[in-house]
């Protein structure tokens, strides 16, 4: 197969409405595809305004034109494991939505953040910090694990070379607020009792791990991390002391 050069050949006003649940849809990411029985077969991930993720399938005889369904792929065996797992609906800047959501944990995991359509207040984000480390502490809960950006602060004696200089007044430009309420988030817990790691990504690249990354406190090596290599290290970190009140720098390729 070979890259079409009409580039992209689906985009989100490609994709149907399938009531009731997907509408509005905001993204297509890039999918897997195979050649089966001289069909070009793709299973679109797509994402609604309100970031819900959806599986959708396409078909193409050219791998061009492609047909969408006006169906949602359903994968068998979710139910074996539904019971495990306990969806709370509330908001960040809920203190009991935030309380039911980590309460009786051992480790907490954070991905919470301005989004960079509507970035909104950065303050509100340093008071949601506060109180997600409020609740831990009265949970006595110590391991906390958040995600950050290579843009902003996060240690002593940084080197700052030309893409990080360059990613940072990017932001500065597009996402100032988002910036601000990196930088107010780490200040909350480095004044915390907290066991925090904040990990801190360039552009995160929907791509497979690659395994080839580099991890430093102060030297950033590219200007990408695929999600993949990025979540392994996540979870790395439950059980890892080796980050402990750190704020490592993470991308890909070898300093």
């Amino acid at each position: 197969m070979e890259r079409s050069l009409k580039n992209p050949i689906i985009t989100r006003k490609d994709i149907p409405h399938i009531p009731p649940l997907l509408f509005d849809v905001t993204s297509v990411f890039n999918p897997g595809a195979i050649k089966f029985e001289n069909r070009y077969l793709l299973i679109l991930r797509v994402q609604s305004r309100s970031r819900e993720t959806y599986f959708i399938m396409a078909e193409s005889l050219n791998g061009i034109d492609f047909k969408i369904s006006k169906e949602i792929v359903h994968f068998k065996g979710i139910e074996d494991v539904k019971d495990k797992i306990e969806i709370i609906k509330g908001s960040v800047f809920e203190p009991s939505s935030v309380e039911a959501a980590i309460k009786g944990a051992e480790v907490v995991l954070s991905t919470i953040g301005p989004p960079a359509g509507k970035p909104g207040d950065p303050y509100q984000y340093e008071k949601a910090m506060k109180e997600i480390v409020r609740i831990m502490d009265m949970n006595g809960i110590k391991r906390y694990i958040h995600i950050g950006g290579a843009a902003h602060q996060g240690g002593e004696n940084e080197t700052w070379n030309f893409s990080r200089k360059f990613l940072r007044l990017f932001l500065n430009i597009v996402g100032k607020q988002i910036l601000v309420a990196k930088h107010l988030e780490w200040e909350v817990l480095k004044s915390s009792d907290l066991d925090w790691t904040l990990i801190r990504p360039p552009r995160i690249a929907n791509e497979r791990a690659s395994g080839n990354i580099t991890v430093d406190e102060k030297n950033l090596k590219s200007l990408k991390i695929s999600v993949e290599d990025l979540t392994e290290f996540i979870l790395q970190q439950i059980s890892s002391k080796e980050w402990l009140r750190k704020a490592p720098l993470i991308s890909s390729g070898k300093i």
